[in-house]
């Protein structure tokens, strides 16, 4: 049996205090590690440490980590028993830290290795980003980002915020080639352990869903689409929850009600020549009892095809939102897929300025593709 017994002597308005931490631990015939090197990387701030193994009757290893060499009692970290090196990232700030590692098994401990430390001179900072904008499908411009994740790495950072250029990360539908360049993104920041953070996409992030490995190396609980202010949030017990923002929704968007007058016009909607290119349709619908069909625009090219415009309700928003319109398309034999498109407009500051906010078709970066037949999509 032994007695670890660290002894302090500080002074308190002049009075000596004296303070006296013991431990016991019965020694079995385990040999101490030798050989406790240490390294400091001082890129990464990052404790290397590796040791001897012992060769019988050990379960693991514990290190201990404190930033007083005398009562060396502090953080003590688990090893397992055929690993006898360790990397330390979770140091808290510039400090002298010291080490010791002992062998344990079920009966009780080694003893102490030598005493190693390293100086830390600066503060450390455990996400260590930088930014870039990539145009995802220009070829030069994924080669530059690829080497740069490697130089970044090189250099101890550990992520980056990438910021798409041209708006292609938004396609839902994206090119071989773009596909192609997000699986090499994917994988290189996998090779060196770089975090990617998504700016202004979505949650739904197809950078991940190129990985070769399936591990996730982006950041979706960092995505931001747009800065958050004046939205209300509710402190439970153990967890924040968000206040949901009013309902937003087109005025007779479903196609549900139609004009007493003429059974093809549907109410809060201005068609071009209902009953001729604009039809009710009953009969062919997703859901509910009636959807809207486009049949032959081509007799209506003066009128912009076959237009279905909502001008007679507004859809009230609020600032700092982010807001996504999405329709039920069908079609059979439709000859001009590539000329569906989807336009929103809104007033400029002045309030009164009709400005167009969006116009998406399958051409477009926030578009899909629509086939000349496909099922509800």
């Amino acid at each position: 049996m032994f007695l670890l017994l660290c002894l302090r002597i500080s002074v308190n308005a002049g009075i000596p205090a004296i303070g006296i931490t013991a431990s016991a631990t019965i020694i079995p015939t385990l040999k101490k590690p030798d050989n406790f090197l240490i390294s400091l990387d001082t890129k990464t701030n990052t404790v290397n440490l590796r040791w001897e193994d012992v060769p019988d009757g050990r379960l693991g290893f514990k290190i201990l980590r404190s930033t007083d060499q005398i009562c060396l009692s502090g953080e003590v970290v688990s090893i397992p028993a055929n690993q006898t090196t360790y990397t330390d990232t979770a140091l808290p700030g510039a400090n002298t830290y010291y080490y010791r590692v002992y062998a344990y098994n079920e009966s009780g401990s080694s003893e102490m290795s030598n005493v190693v430390s390293a100086k830390i001179t600066k503060n450390i900072f455990q996400k260590r980003y930088i930014w870039i904008q990539v145009g995802f499908n220009s070829p030069a411009a994924v080669d530059r980002l690829l080497n740069l994740i490697s130089t970044a790495a090189a250099y101890g950072y550990n992520g980056m915020v990438l910021a798409d250029y041209g708006g292609q990360y938004n396609n839902l539908h994206q090119s071989a080639a773009v596909l192609d360049a997000y699986a090499k993104i994917a994988n290189v920041a996998e090779k060196y352990g770089m975090k990617l953070i998504i700016s202004h996409f979505d949650q739904d992030d197809p950078i991940y869903d190129a990985s070769s490995s399936g591990r996730n190396y982006v950041a979706n609980d960092l995505v931001e689409a747009y800065p958050v202010k004046e939205s209300s949030f509710i402190a439970y017990t153990s967890s924040i929850g968000v206040v949901s923002d009013p309902a937003v929704y087109v005025a007779n968007g479903d196609f549900e009600s139609w004009d007493s007058d003429n059974k093809d016009l549907p109410l809060n909607f201005t068609v071009d020549k209902p009953g001729e290119v604009i039809f009710r349709d009953s009969i062919v619908k997703h859901s509910g009892i009636s959807s809207i069909r486009i049949q032959n625009p081509e007799f209506n090219k003066p009128f912009g095809l076959a237009r279905i415009n909502n001008y007679h309700s507004e859809i009230s928003v609020l600032p700092f939102r982010e807001y996504e319109i999405s329709v039920w398309i069908k079609t059979q034999n439709f000859n001009q897929p590539g000329q569906i498109a989807i336009s929103v407009y809104g007033y400029g500051r002045d309030g009164k300025t009709e400005q167009r906010l969006l116009y998406s078709n399958q051409n477009s970066p926030a578009g899909g593709v629509v086939l000349s037949t496909q099922d509800w999509t």
